[in-house]
């Protein structure tokens, strides 16, 4: 899948938040996702898309995984930063990150549709804007019900930041979508029926 290539690759943070996460406390790949996950809900991350940033890392011996002996299972790898891992993430926690280019399925279905399409784009733009505000409100109502972290508590910053990422960029995606709306209906007009 997309996200499993994602997370293997050069310039994904799935590498230095896998660092982080091994420096923090050494375990298997599906409790390092876990952890992940809880920190990043938005993030959809899963220990089979964590496997193969596991693997770049080890044979860049930046983690080592010893394998973790349990009666009558099959063991499984624990994951430890190295010196060497625990270097480079610091260097990626200073790194800026880059600015990487927008690509939506959006803007390729606009660009590749035909006359006859129109139709079915300005439904699926009328979908993606209900679906984004939906989206929008929900994160509303969870703000107002949670409560669980402690104010002032690392956790609750890492929740809150996340949140704020996550909505502006629904928001930014709303903008375009009602910009493109605009746009279509405005092409529509000047060719008539």
């Amino acid at each position: 899948m997309g996200q499993e290539r994602r997370a293997a690759g050069k310039s994904s943070p799935w590498k230095g938040a896998a660092l982080g996460v091994a420096i923090e406390r050494p375990e298997h790949a599906y409790g390092l996702a876990n952890r992940l996950q809880r920190r990043l809900p938005h993030a959809d991350l899963s220990a089979a898309d964590l496997y193969p940033v596991l693997y770049r890392l080890a044979e860049q011996g930046l983690v080592e995984g010893t394998p973790e002996l349990r009666p009558g299972r099959r063991p499984r790898v624990v994951y430890r930063a190295t010196e060497a891992g625990i270097a480079e993430f610091e260097r990626w926690l200073r790194r800026s990150a880059p600015l990487s280019a927008r690509r939506s399925e959006l803007l390729v279905k606009i660009a590749v549709a035909r006359p006859d399409d129109r139709g079915d784009l300005e439904a699926l733009l009328d979908h993606l804007q209900q679906a984004h505000r939906d989206l929008l409100e929900a994160m509303r109502e969870l703000e107002e019900e949670e409560g669980a972290l402690p104010a002032g508590s690392w956790a609750r910053v890492v929740q809150e930041t996340e949140r704020d990422d996550a909505a502006a960029h629904w928001q930014a995606d709303l903008m375009v979508i009602d910009r493109a709306r605009r746009r279509l209906r405005a092409h529509l007009e000047r060719l008539g029926p």
